[in-house]
């Protein structure tokens, strides 16, 4: 993702989400720390991914066929720390996966 970072330098760490199908868990993840420099950025934060307990390959297979963005929402927690040593948690829950997705073709396409 490309981010304009008109503040100082920072790092995102404990970077932990969850994605929900139709409100219940569906597969929850994990991201290596991320430093961000200042200005106009490209940040791929790598991690892992794994399904939540009673979601099998089925469902996931089953949800690629005929996928919705406005059945998923999702959780996503992490630290911000800056060049200075001062933390803050950051959380935003619930937020629509439909909604980021819409987002992101928005942006695309006024390139």
């Amino acid at each position: 993702m490309t981010l304009t970072n008109d503040t100082t330098a920072f790092t995102m760490s404990n970077i932990q989400g969850i994605v929900y199908h139709e409100g219940r868990p569906f597969v929850q993840g994990v991201c290596n720390d991320t430093h961000v420099a200042h200005g106009n950025v490209t940040v791929r934060p790598a991690g892992t991914v794994s399904l939540c307990d009673s979601v099998s390959l089925w469902n996931v297979l089953r949800c690629m066929v005929d996928f919705d963005p406005d059945k998923y929402s999702g959780d996503l927690t992490m630290v911000i720390t800056d060049a200075k040593g001062n933390r803050r948690i950051c959380t935003k829950e619930g937020v629509p996966v439909g909604k980021l997705l819409n987002n992101k073709l928005k942006k695309t396409k006024k390139k």
